[in-house]
């Protein structure tokens, strides 16, 4: 940026050397023919070379803020997704929503603020000082009302952008309100859908959406009147350095070369004033996006417990143990966990067992690393017998990156880019790493998603295919297992092979699971109660644990607590279907919504493509370049008629106000009565208001 500062700073002088040489040419043709002398042919060449320099550094101040523009915005994007992945989206900054409009419309707004903001920003620095230079040189009185009356103009423009800054913020916010409102909307889908509630959604989404609609209409509005005020005060000023002119050349006190070339360069002394105020306007969306990337890295993100490493040699599972364990969320006055003390068995496997709420996940969240100190949350206490390498984590909401379950599983395994292309080749190194892939896909009932895209999962299907993932950490060298929920969303056969598999585990890794599942519970040797603000203990050194469930009366154990839970299952599975087929509608203890099943999402996606469908179909292909252009502005033809109208009215009285002002100036080097000369005058100061 500093380097497209220098080098837009340059061709700003440039710029206005060029105008100087147009100005300078056109005031001594002007001179020359009115005084019938034949050497105003002259200055052609000058206002020529004037002409092509002014392109030209016109040209090379868009190349350069274009440069500029395209190199930050690459940049920034590239520091918020290493902050995001270095600190997750969440404890990065606004809301994963939120951050990813941030990274793509919202950085897409400083084009603007390089393409427009900055050249106008270092023009308004150097070119009114250098042509007012000029004109000190050739009329001092007329400099001194550019001097007086030019500070009128950033006056207003501080005047209206502190009425502006407001509204831009208001807008900012809204667009964040209805990002971050269709986040939950896609994550709670499912639970609305089983519910009968999804379209009840559709009003508050265009609630939110007119007010951002307003709210934006309202920041132009306000955007066009600031213009029409600059473009007003700098036409006024302009005027009154005519006047003078026209007084003095009336005496016979001025050149009327001199006063020519004050007239021509006037002008462009207040454009770049008047330019800078319209890219203001136009870059608020991009100063705004500018402020919250930067206030996005400043923040450090959340700080995780780090575990000490057992001491001695790294074999078999390791002993985790928890000391004084507290989490504190901004804005609650008790501990949402702890102080936790507890110790989980090298080898066996531990259970957090408490009422929704009490803070389970969390717990497992701060042991993953995903939980930390931040400007939010507080964390404290010790960790110890394992490090960051030796954790497999199945969470709560599992999320695929890659296109098949196959290459997912892969990943986990930590199978290299060359031996994933070995795979696909067939080669002997690939089959391994195949076999390992189908092994942990065999072990929790998945093998036959190997081939599926992760969008085509049902909630249940990933929950098996994330605890894959967690075995193909294992696979790797991993030693603790995390398991968040690992049952949930599954019917009771897919459900006991999870627990089969994870039965197998015992002895070979430490497992730490949460489960409201009875069956998955029962698989624990220990019990460790968690209850909110209060310390849960190991099952062997203290007797506070938490009873089981009583099996239900006349059926499967838990199945009448579940029923009991979800009413509504009996009706939310069409008949003839699986459970494993349908998404489980019940809440999650902790968040209250389900993970949603990604083809439940095809709805809004089938909306916005009938929307774009519409649009294309209004100005598509066939017909003439006029028919499509009619078809497009149907619907707002009239204003759009009155616009152009107007448009055009502005630029005719822009150039009669030109005309006459000139012929003005010219008539009064010939001193005639002051009464010829009057209806001229009115027709400049109506030109010009119009």
């Amino acid at each position: 940026t500093r380097s497209a500062l220098y080098l837009l700073g340059l061709l700003a002088a440039l710029k206005a050397l060029s105008l100087v040489l147009m100005a300078q040419a056109a005031a001594s043709m002007l001179a020359g023919l009115a005084a019938h002398d034949p050497a105003w042919a002259d200055q052609l060449v000058l206002g020529a070379a004037g002409a092509v320099l002014r392109s030209l550094t016109v040209w090379g101040q868009s190349v350069a803020s274009r440069r500029a523009a395209l190199g930050v915005k690459e940049e920034l994007r590239s520091q918020l997704l290493e902050q995001a992945l270095r600190n997750g989206t969440r404890s990065a900054g606004p809301a994963d929503g939120g951050l990813a409009v941030l990274a793509t419309r919202g950085l897409d707004a400083l084009d603007s603020y390089y393409t427009q903001f900055l050249p106008a920003l270092v023009n308004c620095a150097a070119i009114p000082l250098l042509l007012g230079a000029r004109i000190l040189f050739a009329d001092w009185v007329s400099a001194v009302v550019i001097v007086l009356t030019v500070p009128l103009v950033p006056l207003f423009m501080i005047l209206i952008g502190r009425y502006t800054e407001e509204r831009v913020r208001d807008a900012q916010s809204a667009l964040a309100r209805l990002s971050g409102h269709m986040l939950e909307l896609a994550k709670g889908l499912p639970v609305l859908v089983g519910l009968g509630r999804a379209s009840a959604q559709r009003q508050a989404l265009e609630d939110m959406s007119e007010e951002y609609r307003s709210r934006t209409m309202g920041t132009l509005r306000t955007a066009f009147l600031s213009a029409l005020a600059l473009e007003l005060i700098s036409t006024i000023s302009v005027a009154v350095v005519a006047v003078f002119i026209g007084v003095r050349l009336v005496h016979g006190d001025m050149a009327l070369e001199a006063g020519l070339l004050a007239l021509i360069l006037a002008p462009d002394c207040y454009l770049p004033l008047r330019a800078l105020g319209t890219a203001h306007h136009a870059s608020d969306d991009g100063r705004a996006a500018l402020a919250e990337t930067t206030a996005v890295l400043a923040d450090p993100g959340a700080a995780p417990l780090d575990p000490t490493p057992a001491s001695g040699p790294a074999a078999g599972p390791p002993a985790v143990t928890v000391d004084g364990l507290t989490v504190r969320f901004g804005g609650r006055t008790d501990a949402a966990v702890g102080p936790l003390s507890f110790t989980a068995a090298a080898g066996q496997i531990t259970a957090l067992d408490g009422a929704s709420g009490a803070g389970k996940s969390t717990v497992l969240g701060v042991l993953a690393g995903t939980i930390g100190t931040d400007a939010g949350t507080a964390v404290s206490g010790r960790l110890g017998g394992f490090t960051t390498a030796d954790l497999a984590w199945v969470p709560q909401h599992p999320v695929m990156l890659a296109s098949t379950v196959l290459d997912e599983i892969r990943l986990y395994l930590g199978v290299p880019d060359d031996e994933a292309d070995a795979a696909a080749a067939g080669t002997e190194a690939g089959a391994e790493a195949d076999a390992a892939a189908q092994r942990c896909l065999a072990a929790v009932g998945a093998g036959h998603l190997a081939a599926k895209h992760p969008a085509e999962l049902s909630p249940g299907e990933l929950r098996r295919v994330a605890l894959a993932r967690g075995l193909a950490r294992i696979e790797a060298g991993a030693r603790v297992l995390l398991l968040d929920e690992p049952t949930a969303h599954l019917d009771r056969g897919s459900a006991t092979l999870v627990n089969r598999a994870l039965a197998g585990l015992r002895g070979k890794v430490t497992v730490l699971l949460v489960a409201h599942d009875r069956h998955t519970r029962d698989l624990a040797d220990t019990l460790v109660a968690v209850t909110p603000g209060a310390g849960g203990h190991h099952g062997g050194e203290f007797p506070a644990l938490v009873p089981p469930l009583p099996a239900s009366a006349g059926g499967e154990p838990g199945v009448q607590a579940a029923a009991t839970r979800a009413p509504f299952l009996v009706d939310a599975a069409a008949p003839g279907q699986s459970q494993s087929q349908s998404p489980d509608p019940t809440p999650t203890p902790d968040t209250g919504l389900v993970p949603g099943r990604p083809e439940t999402c095809t709805a809004p996606a089938a909306a916005a493509g009938s929307v774009s469908s519409i649009g294309s179909g209004a100005a598509g292909p066939s017909g003439s370049v006029p028919a499509q252009l009619r078809r497009l502005l149907a619907p707002v033809k009239g204003r759009f008629a009155a616009a152009g109208a107007v448009g055009t009215l502005a630029a005719l009285f822009a150039v009669a106000l030109a005309g006459l002002s000139g012929w003005l100036i010219i008539r009064a080097s010939e001193q005639p009565p002051n009464l010829y000369l009057l209806t001229a005058i009115v027709g400049v100061r109506f030109f010009g208001v119009a």
